[in-house]
């Protein structure tokens, strides 16, 4: 493999994301308080989303190839329409948000906060519909089964990954672990289901 181009922040970058109905795009995070689109083929910067912080996250919609979410360190949740660069902000986290996920039909969204929390939001109307708890330290890392779009996972600081139904709300399992932070010099906050 080569590298084909250097798309540049102007501070560390915590994520990329591609989307899945724009195969030209890609989205990056940064600690330089944006989010960058790019044109994968060129390299060119397409569009900035500015913030007002770290953005720690990006998520593409699965069923809206111009709405891009984002987490922040602000404890905000946007929704963005990446033609017009209008943003609906989602607000309830009380600490900053690490991890975003579409459903499969991209009618929800989950987003993990370091408040320990995992919020499930509307997309449409950017309404709160769940917040899960059960965690003991922040959680940095979510995803819907690929199998089941009413089921999600979440991982974080306190080395337990938790299975969620989105519908009710319930934990359906916990599997416990030692902390890989004390074990090992990897990260500890990523996470992904088998397809």
């Amino acid at each position: 493999y080569a590298c084909l181009h250097t798309l540049q922040h102007y501070n560390i970058v915590w994520a990329v994301a591609f989307s899945k109905l724009n195969r030209s795009v890609v989205a990056s995070c940064g600690a330089d308080s944006t989010c960058k689109i790019w044109n994968i083929s060129n390299g060119e910067c397409l569009k900035t989303l500015e913030h007002n912080s770290t953005v720690y996250t990006g998520a593409w919609s699965p069923s809206n190839k111009t709405q891009l979410a984002t987490g922040a360190n602000d404890d905000k949740v946007r929704i963005w329409n990446t033609d017009t660069s209008e943003c609906r902000e989602l607000v309830g986290h009380e600490d900053s948000v690490i991890s975003i996920a579409y459903s499969q039909d991209g009618i929800t969204l989950v987003s993990a906060s370091a408040d320990h929390t995992c919020r499930l939001w509307n997309v449409a109307n950017g309404t709160e519909l769940r917040i899960f708890r059960g965690a003991t330290a922040g959680v940095f890392s979510i995803v819907f089964s690929p199998n089941d779009g009413t089921v999600f996972a979440s991982v974080g600081n306190d080395s337990t990954i938790r299975i969620w139904h989105a519908c009710t709300g319930s934990c359906i399992r916990e599997i416990i672990g030692t902390s890989i932070a004390e074990d090992t010099e990897l990260d500890r906050d990523m996470l992904a289901y088998s397809p």
